[in-house]
């Protein structure tokens, strides 16, 4: 594994949001900008995200997984036996970093030398924010500081803020419904065999009248279907709960017109509410569909 993440091997963008996202929505925000901005990642990409409070503002940083530290973490060697509050600024040849009370706090490339006046200038019109010391690092001190923090560094260490966002595919919810299908499958297999059986010991019931009258619909086409439609409105599943021939779903939206566009293309609807969710500004939907076995 490589050591460091250079600026170089960064791709890194921001995005401006009214507010800090929930931690359980954070992944569809991640994917919807991606979306966005046509970005495809590869399977060997790797994501993190830096929220900016006081100019509420995501940064977003891909890298390859083959490396284990971005460059500038390497500045946390300087706090590793002191706590230091406030602003703190490392200008390095091709990236500047800025430290708030001894943790990462925001990141850019630059591209030419710069007049510090200006900078300071620019970074009070962006954050709002006073820096109380600045560093002008060339290479060999950022060298340094990369070896003394490979020496310090901790075996739990943390990246905080940064967050890591994993975007693989969580199969649990798919397996879960998997099984339910084979059951109700199963089920049914062994009820038309049962009646088969009946028909022969008993030779009075008519085949196709047993198949007309016990006929169903696939649980797997109707469950399909419902995914297909929350993918087509943008709307987020938060839970699928399935008892009796009838599933209880709950979604949500930032918009309340996407679960009403939602609810018009769902069939067997039996009962729905939409309430909004102040904490988060989203609108949560609860409702009822039946899977009709005709």
């Amino acid at each position: 594994m490589t050591t460091f993440a250079l600026s170089k091997d960064i791709f890194v963008f921001e995005v401006e949001t009214s507010e800090k996202i929930d931690e359980r929505y954070l992944k569809n925000f991640v994917l919807s900008n991606l979306k966005l901005k046509n970005i495809n990642l590869n399977p060997n990409n790797t994501i993190y995200i830096n929220f900016i409070e006081n100019i509420k503002e995501y940064q977003f940083f891909i890298i390859d997984n083959s490396f284990k530290y971005f460059e500038f973490e390497a500045f946390y060697s300087i706090y590793k036996n002191k706590k230091v509050n406030g602003f703190e600024l490392f200008i390095c040849d091709d990236f500047f970093v800025i430290f708030k009370d001894s943790s990462f706090y925001y990141y850019q490339k630059i591209s030419q030398n710069i007049n510090q006046d200006d900078f300071l200038q620019f970074l009070d019109k962006k954050f709002k924010i006073k820096i109380e010391k600045i560093h002008q690092i060339n290479s060999d001190i950022l060298k340094d500081f990369k070896n003394e923090f490979l020496k310090t560094v901790p075996k739990k260490y943390s990246k905080e803020p940064l967050k890591k966002i994993e975007l693989k595919r969580d199969w649990s919810f798919y397996i879960y419904i998997f099984y339910i299908f084979i059951v109700i499958f199963c089920s049914y297999y062994y009820y038309e065999n049962s009646l088969k059986v009946e028909e022969k010991i008993e030779n009075i019931v008519n085949i196709e009248d047993i198949k007309e009258q016990y006929a169903f619909r696939s649980f797997e086409d109707s469950f399909y279907e419902i995914l297909k439609n929350i993918d087509k409105n943008g709307i987020v599943l938060i839970s699928f709960e399935f008892r009796q021939n009838m599933a209880k779903i709950v979604l949500n939206s930032q918009k309340k017109e996407n679960i009403n566009l939602f609810l018009e293309n769902c069939k067997n609807v039996f009962s729905s509410s939409i309430n909004f969710i102040e904490d988060s500004k989203t609108f949560e939907a609860t409702i009822d569909v039946e899977f009709s076995q005709k």
